[in-house]
């Protein structure tokens, strides 16, 4: 349920595969950010 929260606020998405014997497999999606680059001090 934490990783779901984090995913559903950034927008993102969950899918869930069962592998028959083998187990299962979530796949993460998250959205590409892009952000300016901060120079160093």
């Amino acid at each position: 349920s934490v990783v779901y929260g984090i995913v559903r606020k950034h927008n993102g998405a969950i899918r869930a595969e069962n592998l028959k014997g083998r187990g299962a497999v979530f796949h993460v999606f998250l959205p590409i950010f892009e952000c300016e680059s901060i120079e160093a001090m």
